[in-house]
C-alpha cells in the first residue's frame, strides 16, 4: 500500500485534532480539579490554624484575667 500526500497529510490531521480533542476533555478539567483541590486544601489548614490561633489567644485572655483578679485581690488584702 502506498502512500501519498493526501493520507499522510489525514492522517497528520487527525492526530493533531485527536491531540486536542484530549488536552480539551481530558487535560484542562483534571488540571482544574486539581486546583480546586489544593484551594480547597489550603483554605481547610488556613481554617485550622485560625480556630487553633483563636483557642491560643482565648487561653491566653482567660489566664491573664484570672492573673489581673489574683493582683488585684492579693493588692486589695495589702491594703486592709
Amino acid at each position: 500500500m502506498k502512500f501519498n500526500n493526501l493520507h499522510i497529510l489525514s492522517i497528520s490531521a487527525l492526530i493533531i485534532a485527536l491531540s486536542v480533542g484530549y488536552y480539551f476533555v481530558i487535560f484542562l478539567p483534571q488540571k482544574e480539579q486539581e486546583k480546586i483541590n489544593l484551594q480547597k486544601q489550603i483554605q481547610t489548614e488556613t481554617e485550622n490554624k485560625r480556630n487553633s490561633d483563636r483557642a491560643s489567644l482565648d487561653s491566653c485572655l482567660e489566664a491573664a484575667k484570672k492573673n489581673v483578679f489574683y493582683e488585684l485581690e492579693f493588692a486589695l488584702q495589702d491594703t486592709r
